[in-house]
């Protein structure tokens, strides 16, 4: 998984990441996936990815509210 740069967006119950991976841009929420990895959690600043027994925790820039 190859993350260019991305953006946490929080609001209300269902916050999202706004990412480029792989030089494609999309939005992921809680349990969307891409390339084999699961995102499991969207925190300020900070997204957190799994892929089997592999967790990554990826640092974002924060945007919206």
């Amino acid at each position: 998984l190859f993350l260019e740069r991305g953006t946490v967006l929080r609001g209300g119950d269902k916050p999202l990441a706004m990412l480029s991976v792989d030089g494609a841009a999309l939005s992921l929420g809680v349990g969307g996936t891409v390339r084999g990895w699961t995102l499991t959690a969207v925190e300020p600043g900070q997204v957190v990815l799994k892929s089997g027994e592999h967790v990554r925790r990826l640092a974002l820039g924060a945007g919206g509210k």
